[in-house]
């Protein structure tokens, strides 16, 4: 009889073994956020499905709200590219996070960082370039935190543009084409995105910006030189990219995004006085800005669905006609804020070959990743 017991128990055992197995956990999402969107009904970028969400992208119970509010300078150029703070602010994310946003508008990038650095505000969304690597190896005190823009496939609202003439005369067919030819860029575009766009239509070719006359001006006498035949070409930016298109005065050749896919042009950065001295508040705006940025990728990506940020966009940005967002190429975010890191140090590899760097640094030294971490910890990953 305790044979036959030992027995059944031995069995017992083996069958509970075999039930408390685990289950394979489902995997999360990789750090390049929601799947690109495909270029094959541009400008209208569609994004493939979602993938199930993991058990890590539940979002966890909403915070309460700091109190009293705490009041954040933020600065931005007023572009589509500041879209995700715009939205943040209009929906009322940051008032939720118990903070109280005041917007600052930056005619450039290059004055907000001395005024991070001044405590004059404590965000700022500004373009990557030579200069504020520059400025971070002088020891202006700031960190990046998240995506401001990137090159997504679809979402190239910056264009190479070439003079129609030269196009359907065939003096311009590829790339080796470009040679010796005049090609307009903003001020400072060179150490800007503008001379990685630029990088990236001439080095397969085995070309270089010195091989260009290149040119710098403001963004409207480009269209105005493109229709007078004084320039070939320009690095322009939406709505001015469909103006010149319409106007029949230049084709849009190449977009940022096929010239440099997924090239990081935007940063969040903090001030270190905000990291210092307003932890909480620093780890809750970005709650609030994922959430943005995510409302505003939704309505951008695969049948459009503009018209709830409309009235935001043309409130905000300098693009005041809303029947233009429905025409454009549109600014494209990583849904979870991710950087594209090996993009930005690539970079640097640019602007060192063209003299606008003594010496690069890795990025990674420069971002400080916590923030978004945090808000993912709140809203899940995508």
């Amino acid at each position: 009889m305790h044979g036959w017991f030992s027995s059944l128990a031995a069995l017992l055992a083996l069958v509970l073994a075999a039930c408390a197995q685990p289950t394979p956990a489902p995997s999360a999402t990789g750090g390049a956020g929601a799947a690109a969107p495909s270029r094959a009904a541009p400008p209208a970028p569609t994004s493939a499905p979602a993938a199930a969400p993991s058990a890590a992208a539940v979002a966890k119970p909403a915070l309460q709200p700091l109190s009293p509010p705490v009041q954040v300078s933020v600065g931005t150029l007023g572009l589509l590219t500041d879209a995700g703070i715009f939205i943040a602010l209009d929906r009322g994310y940051f008032a939720e996070q118990g903070l109280d946003v005041k917007i600052e508008q930056f005619d450039g990038g290059t004055a907000m960082v001395p005024a991070l650095a001044a405590r004059q505000i404590q965000v700022g969304g500004g373009g990557v370039s030579a200069g504020l690597i520059n400025a971070v190896q002088r020891g202006i005190p700031l960190k990046i935190v998240a995506d401001r823009g990137q090159q997504r496939a679809g979402f190239g609202a910056s264009a190479l543009v070439i003079r129609k003439d030269l196009i359907d005369g065939g003096t311009v067919r590829d790339a080796r084409d470009l040679k010796g030819l005049t090609i307009a860029v903003a001020a400072a575009g060179l150490s800007a995105p503008e001379g990685l766009f630029l990088s990236g239509a001439l080095a397969p070719v085995g070309l270089t910006v010195k091989d260009l006359n290149v040119t710098e001006m403001p963004f409207p006498d480009m269209v105005a030189a493109l229709a007078n035949r004084s320039i070939d070409g320009a690095i322009l930016v939406e709505p001015f990219v469909t103006r010149v298109v319409e106007m029949e005065a230049a084709v849009r050749w190449k977009g940022a995004d096929e010239l440099r896919p997924d090239q990081q042009t935007g940063v969040i950065m903090y001030s270190a006085d905000f990291i210092a001295s307003q932890p909480e508040a620093a780890k809750r705006w970005m709650v609030a800005y994922v959430k943005g940025i995510r409302e505003y990728m939704d309505a951008v990506s695969g049948p459009r669905n503009l018209e709830p940020i409309i009235p935001i966009l043309t409130n905000h940005t300098t693009i005041k006609d809303p029947a233009l967002y429905q025409k454009i190429y549109l600014a494209g975010y990583d849904v979870n804020g991710e950087l594209n890191v090996e993009s930005l140090n690539s970079a640097q590899d640019v602007w060192t070959e063209n003299g606008f760097l003594e010496s690069k640094l890795d990025a990674r030294t420069i971002i400080d990743d916590q923030y978004l971490r945090f808000a993912w910890d709140q809203l899940g990953r995508r």
